[in-house]
């Protein structure tokens, strides 16, 4: 093997545990984390807007589309 077989190589191998590692990282601190105050979650839960108004739907039939 050549110098140069030899440090592709390892920096193959270096890069995919780079690589290994990085996406542990990601899959550890991706997604919502916890509420860190609930009474902030309680005052947002309470305040939510629940009685949005509808949008128009496209399924619905118009007058001009028996």
């Amino acid at each position: 093997m050549t110098t140069f077989d030899i440090i592709v190589s390892i920096g193959s191998v270096v890069f995919g545990t780079a690589a290994i590692v990085y996406a542990i990282y990601v899959g550890r601190t991706a997604g919502r984390d916890r509420p860190h105050d609930p009474e902030r979650l309680r005052r947002f839960i309470k305040n939510a807007p629940y009685d949005a108004p509808e949008r128009p739907s496209d399924n619905k039939p118009s007058a001009d589309n028996p």
